[in-house]
């Protein structure tokens, strides 16, 4: 007598599809995700039933790579086959996107950009950084013609000295702030 298992290996030979896998795509809602594991939950919204699928790979591997990370409630496209692997193929809203590369990370999150782990704050902004440089080389230079201007005069007590140096030393220079320079969107760190 037949098991049930021995007529469908039976009509799979017939069929030319013995030991082939099947591959489902299949469009799922994201429940949760596991960063450490590179994971996500995720309920099917497409099909004739709707289950559950767990420990979806989000990467081939724990491992160096593209990870990107849905976000909760999104809409993925799942690709699962009766061997039980198991991954997601398609973003429809994505939480951030990880690129690992040996102890290289850059991470892009909603409007920012993160090298490593950020430590040594925003990029700077250079257009911001030459305009402070060239008005201290400004302010020197005019240091310098006001000492070269100056004609000592005996017994005036440095009069014609402030009197040269009086344009220069009325304007006072602020001090930077690292606001001032800094584009906080893109950070940079070991």
């Amino acid at each position: 007598m037949h098991t049930d298992r021995q007529i469908k290996e039976a009509i799979q030979h017939l069929a030319g599809t013995h030991n082939k896998d099947e591959i489902k795509v299949v469009q799922c809602e994201v429940e949760s995700v596991d960063v450490d594991t590179r994971t996500c939950n995720v309920v099917t919204i497409s099909g004739l039933a709707t289950y559950t699928i767990e420990n979806v790979a989000l990467m081939s591997a724990i491992d160096d790579g593209v990870l990107i990370l849905p976000k909760v409630g999104s809409i993925v496209i799942v690709i699962h086959n009766k061997k039980g692997i198991k991954f997601v193929s398609q973003f429809s809203e994505v939480e951030s996107i990880v690129i690992i590369t040996g102890d290289t990370t850059i991470e892009i999150k909603d409007g920012l950009v993160q090298f490593n782990d950020g430590s040594f704050d925003g990029l700077v902004k250079i257009k911001d950084l030459v305009e402070k440089l060239n008005a201290l080389e400004k302010d020197i230079n005019n240091l310098k013609n006001a000492f070269t201007s100056w004609t000592p005069v005996p017994n005036d007590g440095g009069a014609a000295l402030k009197s040269s140096a009086a344009s220069w030393y009325a304007q006072q220079l602020q001090e930077t702030q690292q606001s001032d320079l800094e584009n906080t969107k893109i950070t940079h760190g070991k």
